[in-house]
Order: structure tokens, then C-alpha cells, then sequence
């Protein structure tokens, strides 16, 4: 079971300045994904325990009239009305980081995946992320732009030398090791031109 959550907002304001977690004394640059085309930041546990727990109930709690079944999925939407809980979300302790546009972050629950990434003229795979649970992944400037991301419906995934962030996830995976995958969420927030605020679930039944 793979859950997306995609939040959409006016503003960079969550992007700029909502780094949880990172001390203000600490240096963002650390969290650069070197191996990557610029420019990539991953910042393992950016949540912990009970913040993963409250945003998955709060998730799983949401009212059946919000969720439109669609083929193998479910949607939930929000325009505008944001609940309490993703407001909370939006104001957590920050320190400011690169003001980078277009941009957008996403923040992994419940599970890891792995983002493969591909060359968007030449659809040549590059490379692909670890997305550990709780983590939190920024993608800017060519990576935005220039490249394709996806996510292969498999259950398991073996680590290899292929996995760009490595270095910098929280627990070391060896080489060749496979994972298996659980029932994952993945909140995505990002910017869009039009004044408008939304929050979309999807429920997908494929791994």
C-alpha cells in the first residue's frame, strides 16, 4: 500500500525557513547530496517518533465525504480549508535555507522508497535516492527542471552503489542489502502560481 499526500502552497515560505530540526549553529550545505546534479538536500529523521505517529492519524482519521475512490485509488482533497494539523506543519521551529525556486519537499512516513531519476531528454537513469523513513528530500534548481523522478512498484529494493544520498542516510544500509517495503505516506510541498491552497491524498493499492 503506497500513500501520496500533496500539499500545494502559494508561498516558499515552508521551504525557506521550516527546516525542523536543523540547529541554527549547523551548516544547511551539509545536507547537499554531492553526487547528485544540483541541487538535492536530504535530512534524515526530520521527523521523530511521535510527530510520524500524530500526522498518520491524523491522515488515516480524515472523514469519509473527503475521499473520492478512483481506479485502485483514493483521493482526499483540501482547497483552501487546511486543517488544524497541517497548519501546525507549516509553523514547526525553523532556520532559513537556500531561497532556491522552482523547488519542492517531500517527507517520507511509515516507510521507505526509492526515487529513481532520469535525464529528461534522453530518459537515461542517473541514480536514485533512499528515501528513509521520517526523512526529508528538497529537489531544486537542474534537478527540478532538467530531470524525471519515479517510483518503481516493487517490494523489495537492494542497496547498491547506484543510491545517490547514501552517505547521508541515518541508518547504513550495506551494499547489496535488500529492504523490504512497507505501507508508506509521502507528503509533497511545493509552489504553484495560482492563489490557491490544496491538500490531496491519494491511496494507492500498489506497493
Amino acid at each position: 500500500l503506497f500513500i501520496i499526500l500533496l500539499y500545494r502552497i502559494v508561498s516558499l515560505n515552508f521551504l525557506q525557513k521550516n527546516m525542523a530540526h536543523i540547529n541554527e549553529n549547523d551548516d544547511f550545505m551539509k545536507y547537499a547530496i554531492e553526487q547528485a546534479p544540483a541541487a538535492a538536500f536530504y535530512i534524515p529523521e526530520y521527523f521523530n517518533d511521535k510527530e510520524e505517529e500524530f500526522y498518520t492519524q491524523q491522515i488515516y482519521s480524515a472523514p469519509a465525504p473527503k475521499w473520492t475512490s478512483l481506479s485502485a485509488r483514493r483521493l482526499l482533497n483540501y482547497v483552501n480549508d487546511i486543517p488544524f494539523w497541517l497548519r501546525v506543519l507549516m509553523k514547526r521551529p525553523h532556520t532559513d535555507g537556500p531561497a532556491y525556486f522552482p523547488v519542492v519537499a517531500n517527507i517520507t512516513l511509515g516507510s521507505h522508497t526509492v526515487l529513481d531519476l532520469y535525464e529528461t531528454e534522453t530518459r537515461n537513469y542517473i541514480g536514485s535516492f533512499l528515501l528513509e523513513r521520517r526523512s526529508l528530500l528538497i529537489i531544486s534548481e537542474q534537478l527540478y527542471t532538467n530531470f524525471q523522478h519515479g517510483i518503481k512498484e516493487v517490494k523489495e529494493d537492494e542497496i547498491s552503489e547506484k543510491i545517490l544520498n547514501y552517505k547521508l542516510c541515518s541508518e547504513k544500509c550495506r551494499i547489496g542489502e535488500k529492504i523490504t517495503r512497507k505501507k508508506r505516506i509521502s507528503i509533497t510541498i511545493r509552489n504553484v502560481p495560482k492563489k490557491i491552497t490544496a491538500f490531496t491524498a491519494v491511496f494507492n493499492n500498489r506497493a
